[in-house]
């Protein structure tokens, strides 16, 4: 745990401006997609972040809740995880708080520097698209999705279904509006 990390940020934000444009179905991104635009040693970051989140359970067990600061409107407190957790956008899969800090203070920096730099650089050369990053909340670039996945949201708070049963659907809705955008990023 902890253990130092050195991304090269400039490197890193120069791989991802490489393959940024490639990307059709954003604001949603996923992990293969994430691991064209970075390389190993971001990809390996964020699994340690990852991994440290999953057993000490830091963001289930947070009452300031960033999503609710980001305004996702996909956001849930009677849900245990994200409902889009494969197809998260940037900020979401690159956002650590104060609480990661504590044990993996390079990493939360490094990883914080380099999703700046690299949307500051995009939006040097497309702030359209670079503004896609930086979501959510999402409604402004999929309403479309958006409100088929807050009515999913509204059936399973109204005690309509279960938890495993909204969270399938909504994986259904997000890939087959994912499918739907464009043909998959090589």
């Amino acid at each position: 745990m902890g253990s130092k990390h050195c991304l090269d940020v400039t490197k890193e934000t120069e791989n991802f401006l490489k393959h940024y444009e490639r990307l059709s179905r954003l604001p949603l991104i996923t992990d293969a997609e994430i691991a064209i635009l970075f390389g190993n040693a971001v990809i390996s970051v964020l699994k340690e972040l990852d991994r440290y989140n999953r057993s000490e359970k830091l963001c289930a067990r947070c009452a300031r809740r960033c999503c609710l600061l980001v305004d996702c409107e996909l956001y849930s407190p009677e849900i245990k995880t994200c409902p889009v957790k494969s197809f998260r956008p940037l900020l979401c899969r690159m956002h650590y708080c104060h609480q990661f800090a504590l044990v993996y203070p390079v990493q939360v920096k490094e990883v914080g520097d380099l999703f700046l730099e690299s949307l500051l650089a995009a939006e040097r050369l497309d702030k359209e698209k670079a503004a896609l990053f930086d979501a959510p909340p999402l409604k402004r670039f999929a309403p479309g999705l958006v409100n088929t996945l807050e009515c999913l949201l509204a059936d399973f708070k109204k005690g309509k279904s279960d938890e495993p049963t909204v969270l399938r659907l909504i994986q259904a809705e997000v890939t087959k509006y994912y499918q739907t955008i464009s043909p998959s990023l090589s």
